[in-house]
Parts: structure tokens; C-alpha cells; sequence
């Protein structure tokens, strides 16, 4: 795993990443290869290559809030967008342009105020007997 570890992060700074405007990511992605356990990793990657989603989303009947980073050269931002389609409660939509933002204080306190907003939305319409 050593031996290849220049070459991964040649790849995640030059080919994976925007460094001009998302390099919090390459760094993120850096301390996660440089700390990651090499088995694990090489699992967890064998099995993202083969994982196909055979979810349902017009099941999802939960209100929904999706963030996503369309400038990440890591995640295919169209998927995203598929899925919101696809969701029938999707009534919350962020695309805050790079994946490192999605991992901010601010989209923790976003998402906290938007599960806060559906409780008391939900408190408000239950009838008492």
C-alpha cells in the first residue's frame, strides 16, 4: 500500500480534485488515504465499484433535504439530481458547489434547522382528543 501511495495522491491532486477552488477536499481526501487502513480501503473500494442503487425513491415518503456539490470531480452531481427527481418529498434542495462545504458547520446547522422546522410543522397539525 505504501509504494502506491504517491501515485493515489498524484491522482486525487491532479485528476480528482479542483485545486484552485476545492483543495480542502484533496486535503480531506489525503488524511483519509495517508490514516485509512489498507485492507479496508481496498474492500471498500472493490465494493463501491460494484454497488448499483436499487432503491425505490417514490417510496420515500419522508420530507427531504438534499445537499450536494456540483463542482466535486468525485460524486456525479446528474445522480443527484436524478434522485431528487425522483423523490416525491424532496422539499429542500442546496447545491453549495464543493464537496468540503458539504462537511461545514453551517450545512450541520442547515440541516438541523430543516429537521427542527418538519418536528414543530408536525407538532402543529396532530389534533388532540
Amino acid at each position: 500500500y505504501k509504494p502506491f501511495l504517491p501515485f493515489v495522491k498524484f491522482v486525487l491532486k491532479h485528476f480528482r480534485t479542483d485545486m484552485k477552488n476545492d483543495k480542502e477536499t484533496y486535503y480531506l481526501n489525503w488524511r483519509n488515504v495517508e490514516t485509512g487502513h489498507p485492507r479496508r480501503l481496498k474492500a471498500c473500494a472493490l465494493e463501491l465499484c460494484r454497488y448499483k442503487s436499487t432503491v425505490d425513491y417514490s417510496l420515500i415518503t419522508a420530507p427531504t433535504y438534499v445537499i450536494a456539490a456540483s463542482e466535486d470531480k468525485m460524486h456525479v452531481f446528474d445522480q443527484t439530481l436524478e434522485i431528487v427527481r425522483r423523490l416525491p418529498n424532496a422539499i429542500k434542495f442546496d447545491d453549495v458547489r464543493y464537496y468540503h462545504k458539504t462537511h461545514t458547520r453551517e450545512i450541520a446547522e442547515r440541516i438541523a434547522n430543516f429537521i427542527l422546522k418538519i418536528e414543530k410543522e408536525t407538532k402543529s397539525t396532530k389534533k388532540f382528543p
